[in-house]
């Protein structure tokens, strides 16, 4: 489900929703898809406490290395824009 919230000092805000029936709470996410996520809440001055509940996740390295490399390269090309 997709859904359109406001958020103070944000402005809008376009989000998903899982449906519970798919979600796989023994999941977690590879350590690039976590840093990215990390690096767009930081250059959007996220509050500290989201941002720490981030930090404090368990991730994983992706298997696939192609995959992993190619997003490592876009986490590099990131923070060189910040």
């Amino acid at each position: 489900e997709e859904i359109s919230i406001d958020l103070d000092h944000f402005g809008s805000c376009l989000t998903y929703i899982a449906n519970p029936a798919v979600v796989d709470e023994t999941l977690s996410p590879t350590d690039w898809y976590k840093e990215m996520v990390l690096l767009g809440c930081r250059s959007h001055n996220f509050p500290k406490r989201y941002i720490r509940s981030i930090e404090i996740t368990r991730s994983i390295e992706d298997r696939n290395v192609r995959r992993s490399r190619a997003n490592w390269q876009i986490v590099g090309d990131l923070r060189n824009d910040t």
